[in-house]
C-alpha cells in the first residue's frame, strides 16, 4: 500500500511539471486528492468488512447457539443422572434403615438372632443389585456379618471415618465415605452407612453398604457428552468420587478423593450458589476446556458434574469458517482484477482533480477538528495542533496558554516533529511577555502576526536559542474568550507563503476548538463531582437507589448491590418489586404507590430471604407537584424486630409470672389463714366428741338408777320427754355428725396442702413427680370450675415418675382444664364430660385432657399458641394462657398437639420426655 500511494504521489507531482514551481515544492505540498480507485478500495474494503462483519456474526451467533444448546444438554444429563444416582441412594438408605430397624427390634425382642438377622439382610441385599456387599459391624467395628462377598479373614472397620462419625454422632443420619478400597472385595468403593440406635440410647454398631465406583463409571460412559466430555460426581466438599471422560488416561487421570475442584466452581459455591450453576474452565487433568453444568443431589451430600468440550461443540462452526474463508479469497481475487481496470483509466483524470482536492481536503481537516471526540482538553489541544499543521501544510507548530493578569505564558504543546529536531540543552516553558520577541506580537497587538521571510531582519525579533529548530515561515494567533487572550496557537516553514486563508482557517478552527476546550473542561469538573458523589453514596450503609415513576432502579449504591446479591448491571433497569419482593407484578400496599397517591414519604416492613427490611419511599416532586421519580431506601431491620418481639415474648412472660406469684402469694396467706381456725375447729371437734361420751355416759347411768329405784322403768315424765326430744335419735346421730365435721375438717386440709403446692417458691428446680398425683392436685383446686359444668372422668395409666418442675406442669394442667369447661359452658347445652387419661412409653408419659365443648375453627389451631391469640370473647381471655403452656412444656423437652372439630369438642395431648436432658436441669 506505500509503494501504491508513492506512486500516486508521483503521478500528481508529474501533472504540475509545467508551472515554475519545482517538483520537491510540489512533492511536498499537495497531498494525493481523492480518487475513483481509493473510493473503490474504500467501497471494496468496507464490502469486506460488512461482508465479514456479517460473517463473524453469523459465526458467533452460530457458536453462541451451540455454546446455549451445549448448556442446556450438560443441564438436562445432569438432570437425568442426579436421579438415577439419587434413586440408588434412596433405595440404599431405605434399605440400611430397614437393616437398623431389624437389629433395633430383636436386641428389644431378647438378643440378635444371628441367622434369622442374616437372612434378612441377604433378603434386602438381593433387592438392590446395585450394592456389592450389605454389612453390619457392632460396637468395635468388628464385621460380624453381612451378605455379597465373603471375608476370609476377620475384618474390622473400627478405623474408618465413617465408622468413627456415627460412633460420635447418635443424630447422624446416612453418611457417604470418600472413595476408598474394600477390605472384602479390593474394589475401588464408597460406603454409605447409617448408626444403630438401641432403645437405650447407646451405639448398637453400623449397617453400611458397599456401593463399587465402577457403576457409576459404567452409568457415565452411556451418557453422550462427546469425545472429550466428561462426568464427575463429587461429595459435599467437591472432594472427587468418580469420574469419566474419553481422554483419560494415566497421565492426565484425576484421582479419587482428591479434593482439586475447579476454581470457577469453588467460587460459585463461596457466592452461595451450592445447590446448582454452570461455569466455563479448562481442566487442569486433561487441558479440555469445557462447559460445566452441575447440581447437588436432593437430600444427599452429593454433586454431579457435566462437561461438554468446547471444541466438540463448535466443530460445526469450524467448518463453516472454513467455507467463508474460501469465499473471501474468491472475493478478494475479483477484486484485484476490477482494480486493475479501474487503475488504467484514473491516471487520466487525477492531474485535473487535484486543485480542488486540495481545498475539499482543508475542509475535511477542519471538519474532522471540530467532531473528534476526546476525553481530555489536553488529547483535544494535541490533535487539533497536528491537524491544524496539515490544515495550513506546515511543518511544525505550538500552542501556548496566556495569562492577562501575570502577562505570562505557559507551554502547552510542541508538535511531534519538533524535539527530535531541537537540541535546546534545556528548553524554557514559561516566558514573561516583556521579555518575547516577534512571537509575543500577537498579544501586544492582539491581532495576527505573519512572517513569511524569517530570515530577514526585524526590530522585532529578539532571535532564537542555540539549537532551536530552523524557521522559514511564521504564523500566529490569538485565541480569545470574552475578549480576553487566552492562547495564542502558532506554526511554521510551511513551503509556500501564508496568506489570509491561512489566518482566517487557523483562526476559525482554533476558536472552535477552544468552545470544545471549554466543554470538555465542564465535563471533567462534571465527571469528578459525579465521582465524588458516588463515592460519598455508596459509602453510606443503608441500600439507597433512585427510581423512575416505573419503579425501575436507574441507580444505586453499593449497599443495594451488597444486599441483593447482585452486580450493578443486574440491578440497573429493573423494578423495584421484583427485586426486592420476588415478585413478577405490582405487590399491594407498596409504600411507592401510597407515595404517588401522597406525594409525601411513605415506609412499610418487608422479609426478604429471611430478613426483616425497612422500606421507605421519598418522591421526587417537579415545580408543580408533580412525582418524577423517588429516593427508595432499604434499611436491615432485623435485630431490631426480633428484639422487639423478644421484648414481647418476654413481657409476656412476666406478666404470667407477676400474675402466677400474686396467686402462689394469695393461696400461701389463704391456706395459712384457714389452717389457723381449721386447727381450733379440729381440736375442738375432737373435745367435742370426749364431752359428748361423758355425757352420754351420765345419762345412761342417770337412767339407770332411776330404772333401779321405780322397778325397771323409767318414771312417765322421764320416759315423755325423752321421746319427745327423740333422744335415742340424737345420741346416735350426734356420733354421726362429729364423724362428717371431721372428715370435711380433713378435705379443707387437702385443699389447703394443694394450694400450698401451688405457692411453693422453688419455680424453677426440677425434680421427679407422679403425674397423677399432680393432675389430682389440680383437679381438686379448680373442681369448683368443673363440677357445675361438667362430669370429670378418669382414666390413669402407670406412670413412672417424670423429671420436671411440678408447679409449672400444674399450671399447664390447671390452664388446659379450666378451658376445658369454659369450652363446655361457650357451648351452652348440657352437662358436658371432661375427660383425664395418662399413659407412656419407652421415653416420653402422655396426659390428653378431653372435652365435648364448643370445639375450634380450623383457621384458629394453627394460632392458639400465639402469645395474645384467643377464641373466648373481648375481656375473657388474655391470649396468653396456652402460649406460656406450650413454651413451658417446650422448656421441658415436649410438646402440645392440638385436635378439635367445632361442635364436637378438642383433645389437648401433653407429651413430656421421662428424663431431661443433663443442661437442663433448671428450667429458666
Amino acid at each position: 500500500m506505500q509503494v501504491f500511494e508513492w506512486f500516486l504521489r508521483k503521478l500528481e507531482i508529474m501533472s504540475y511539471s509545467s508551472s515554475n514551481i519545482p517538483s520537491t515544492v510540489l512533492e511536498q505540498q499537495i497531498e494525493r486528492p481523492k480518487s475513483p480507485l481509493k473510493r473503490l478500495i474504500i467501497g471494496l474494503l468496507l464490502m469486506v468488512i460488512v461482508a465479514g462483519a456479517l460473517g463473524a456474526f453469523q459465526l458467533y451467533h452460530t457458536r453462541a447457539q451451540l455454546l446455549q444448546q451445549a448448556g442446556a444438554n450438560s443441564q438436562a444429563l445432569v438432570g437425568i443422572i442426579q436421579e438415577t444416582i439419587g434413586a440408588v441412594m434412596q433405595k440404599t438408605d431405605m434399605t440400611l434403615l430397614h437393616v437398623v430397624d431389624e437389629v433395633v427390634h430383636q436386641y428389644a425382642t431378647g438378643g440378635v438372632r444371628a441367622e434369622e438377622l442374616g437372612h434378612f439382610v441377604e433378603r434386602q441385599f438381593r433387592l438392590m443389585p446395585e450394592m456389592d456387599s450389605l454389612r453390619i459391624a457392632d460396637p468395635n467395628g468388628m464385621v460380624t456379618l453381612g451378605s455379597g462377598h465373603t471375608p476370609t479373614v476377620p475384618v474390622s472397620i473400627a478405623d474408618r471415618d465413617y465408622f468413627t462419625y456415627l460412633r460420635d454422632h447418635a443424630d447422624a443420619g446416612m453418611v457417604i465415605s470418600k472413595p476408598l478400597v474394600g477390605r472384602v472385595s479390593k474394589k475401588l468403593v464408597i460406603i454409605c452407612a447409617r448408626r444403630i440406635n438401641l432403645e437405650d440410647g447407646t451405639f448398637g454398631g453400623v449397617v453400611y453398604a458397599v456401593l463399587p465406583l465402577q457403576q457409576f463409571n459404567d452409568l457415565f460412559k452411556a451418557v453422550p457428552v462427546g469425545s472429550r466430555g466428561a462426568i464427575s460426581l463429587r461429595s459435599d466438599n467437591l472432594t472427587l468420587i468418580a469420574r469419566y471422560s474419553a481422554t483419560d488416561n494415566e497421565k492426565n487421570a484425576v484421582s479419587r478423593g482428591s479434593a482439586g475442584a475447579p476454581e470457577a466452581w469453588l467460587e460459585l459455591v463461596s457466592q452461595g450458589k451450592s445447590q446448582f450453576g454452570s461455569y466455563t474452565a479448562t481442566s487442569l487433568a486433561d487441558g479440555v476446556n469445557r462447559i460445566h453444568y452441575y447440581k447437588r443431589i436432593s437430600a444427599y451430600p452429593l454433586y454431579v458434574n457435566v462437561g461438554i468440550a468446547v471444541d466438540d461443540v463448535l466443530s460445526e462452526a469450524h467448518q463453516e469458517v472454513l467455507a467463508l474463508a474460501g469465499a473471501f479469497a474468491i472475493f478478494l481475487l475479483m477484486a484485484g482484477v476490477l482494480i486493475r481496470l479501474v487503475d488504467r483509466n484514473w491516471h487520466k483524470t487525477l492531474a485535473a482533480e487535484n486543485v480542488l482536492k486540495r481545498n475539499y481536503e482543508r475542509l475535511e481537516l477542519m471538519q474532522e477538528v471540530s467532531q473528534h471526540h476526546a476525553y481530555t482538553v489536553q488529547e483535544l489541544l494535541d490533535f487539533s495542533l497536528e491537524k491544524v499543521i496539515a490544515l495550513t501544510e506546515s511543518g511544525i507548530g505550538y500552542i501556548y496558554h496566556y495569562n492577562e493578569e501575570k502577562q505570562e505564558f505557559v507551554l502547552n504543546t510542541w508538535s511531534k516533529n519538533v524535539m527530535p529536531a531541537c537540541s535546546v540543552a534545556e528548553p524554557q516553558s514559561l516566558y514573561q511577555l516583556e521579555k518575547t520577541g516577534i512571537w509575543g506580537e500577537v498579544v501586544r497587538q492582539r491581532k495576527p502576526i505573519v512572517v513569511n521571510e524569517y530570515a530577514a531582519a526585524n526590530s522585532l525579533k529578539k532571535g532564537c536559542p542555540e539549537g532551536h529548530v530552523p524557521l522559514s515561515r511564521f504564523l500566529t494567533i490569538p485565541v480569545f474568550d470574552n475578549d480576553r487572550i487566552v492562547a495564542v496557537v502558532g506554526v511554521a516553514n510551511k513551503v509556500l507563503p501564508y496568506d489570509q486563508t491561512d489566518v482566517l482557517q487557523l483562526s476559525l478552527m482554533m476558536e472552535g476548538v477552544w468552545k470544545i476546550a471549554a466543554r470538555l473542561t465542564l465535563e471533567e469538573h462534571v465527571l469528578q463531582s459525579g465521582n465524588e458523589w458516588q463515592s460519598t453514596f455508596d459509602s453510606i450503609n443503608d441500600s439507597i437507589s433512585l427510581i423512575d415513576t416505573d419503579q425501575r432502579i436507574i441507580r444505586c449504591n453499593l449497599a443495594t448491590s451488597l444486599l441483593l446479591g447482585r452486580e450493578f448491571t443486574d440491578i440497573i433497569g429493573q423494578p423495584c418489586w421484583k427485586l426486592f419482593h420476588d415478585s413478577d407484578a405490582l405487590i399491594e400496599d407498596c409504600p411507592m404507590g401510597k407515595a404517588r397517591l401522597s406525594l409525601r414519604s411513605e415506609t412499610s416492613t418487608i422479609n426478604h430471604a429471611g430478613r426483616w427490611l425497612e422500606v421507605t419511599v421519598d418522591p421526587i416532586l417537579s415545580g408543580h407537584d408533580v412525582m418524577t421519580g423517588a429516593v427508595h431506601l432499604v434499611r436491615d431491620v432485623t435485630e431490631r424486630i426480633q428484639s422487639e418481639e423478644s421484648l414481647r415474648d418476654m413481657q409476656a412472660q412476666m406478666m404470667q409470672n407477676d400474675k402466677l406469684a400474686t396467686i402462689g402469694q394469695l393461696a400461701a396467706g389463704v391456706a395459712h389463714e384457714i389452717n389457723n381456725p381449721m386447727g381450733f375447729v379440729g381440736s375442738n371437734m375432737v373435745t367435742l366428741a370426749k364431752y359428748i361420751e361423758k355425757y352420754n355416759r351420765y345419762i345412761e347411768l342417770i337412767e339407770g338408777e332411776m330404772r333401779a329405784c321405780s322397778s325397771g322403768t323409767l318414771p312417765e315424765q322421764v320416759q315423755a320427754l325423752r321421746q319427745s326430744l327423740k333422744l335415742d335419735y340424737v345420741m346416735c346421730d350426734i356420733s354421726v355428725l362429729v364423724e362428717e365435721n371431721n372428715e370435711g375438717i380433713e378435705r379443707v386440709k387437702r385443699i389447703v396442702q394443694d394450694l400450698r403446692t401451688f405457692s411453693r417458691a422453688d419455680s424453677s428446680s426440677i425434680g421427679s413427680a407422679d403425674l397423677n398425683s399432680c393432675l389430682d392436685s389440680t383437679i381438686n383446686i379448680v373442681i369448683n370450675e368443673i363440677k357445675y359444668v361438667a362430669e370429670l372422668k378418669r382414666d390413669y395409666g402407670d406412670l413412672p415418675k417424670v423429671q420436671c418442675n411440678a408447679q409449672q406442669i400444674n399450671q399447664v394442667f390447671m390452664n388446659l382444664l379450666i378451658n376445658a369447661a369454659h369450652a363446655i359452658q361457650a357451648k351452652g347445652e348440657e352437662i358436658g364430660v371432661v375427660s383425664v387419661r395418662t399413659w407412656c412409653d419407652q421415653n416420653n408419659a402422655f396426659v390428653s385432657i378431653s372435652d365435648n365443648g364448643c370445639g375450634i375453627a380450623p383457621d384458629s389451631c394453627g394460632k392458639i399458641f400465639d402469645a395474645f391469640y384467643t377464641t373466648k370473647d373481648v375481656g375473657k381471655g388474655t391470649g396468653l394462657g396456652l402460649s406460656i403452656s406450650s413454651g413451658l412444656i417446650r422448656k421441658h423437652g415436649g410438646e402440645i398437639l392440638v385436635a378439635s372439630e367445632v361442635g364436637v369438642g378438642s383433645t389437648f395431648t401433653i407429651r413430656l420426655p421421662l428424663k431431661q436432658p443433663q443442661s437442663g436441669d433448671i428450667l429458666q
